[in-house]
């Protein structure tokens, strides 16, 4: 699927400069191996959504699009791997920590990647939003035995609609209701642990969204970039 290999792309471009190696390599390692579907859905989105017009500005389009994709793409491998590190005691209760602390770090760096390739775009303040229930669902989880529906949405609910989001809004100033609709159906309906292969998961997405959309597209953003050949 083009989507993923270009959300795996710019995912490994965002970390590129890391310069630990051990630190680096985990990251590249777990980026490769890693279902690109959040990234695939940003792209895919921002593609189908897209009413800029095909008269200029579609390779700014494309790079706004990885450069979100791989936003979206480290925040939740961060967050996934946090998660799992806070489930699994008998990592930190070895003699040696190092690899715990090691994939400590490794999280913390693929979250401040991740959110600062979504600062200053619209749904900077959703991905804030978040890890402020992360967090709280994690120490409900951990402290109070909370089951999954005293949570409410889970960290792959969120991450499928923050993709959703990210993609429309490159496009267009705001996500149409009918799409914002969409983007929670879609990510109850994704809602497993781990995330199915974006082939899988995303096929027939782009055909639900335009026929979604039709008529009931939102205004297009201004664009301000000059005009370049190619499509995206």
């Amino acid at each position: 699927m083009e989507e993923a290999s270009i959300a795996r792309t710019a995912s490994l471009e965002a970390v590129a400069d890391v310069e630990s190696e051990p630190l680096g390599d985990e990251i590249g390692r777990i980026v490769d191996g890693a279902s690109m579907t959040p990234g695939a859905l940003t792209i895919l989105t921002a593609r189908t959504v897209d009413v800029s017009g095909r008269d200029g500005g579609a390779r700014d389009r494309a790079a706004a699009a990885a450069t979100r994709a791989a936003g979206v793409q480290l925040s939740y491998e961060g967050l996934r791997l946090t998660r799992q590190l806070v489930r699994e005691d008998e990592r930190w209760n070895e003699d040696d920590p190092l690899e715990s602390n090691l994939a400590l770090l490794v999280a913390e760096v693929m979250v401040s990647r991740g959110f600062f390739h979504l600062a200053r775009t619209p749904v900077a303040p959703r991905a804030i939003e978040i890890v402020r229930r992360f967090s709280r669902n994690q120490l409900l989880e951990r402290e109070f035995d909370a089951e999954p529906a005293e949570l409410g949405p889970s960290l792959e609910e969120d991450v499928i609609e923050l993709a959703v989001r990210a993609g429309a809004t490159i496009g267009s100033e705001e996500v149409s209701p009918v799409l914002a609709e969409y983007a929670g159906d879609l990510a109850r309906d994704l809602d497993v642990e781990p995330l199915p292969d974006p082939s899988d998961a995303l096929a027939g997405v782009a055909d639900t969204m335009e026929t979604l959309l039709g008529a009931h597209r939102p205004a297009p953003a201004e664009d301000h970039s000059r005009a370049v050949d190619g499509s995206w």
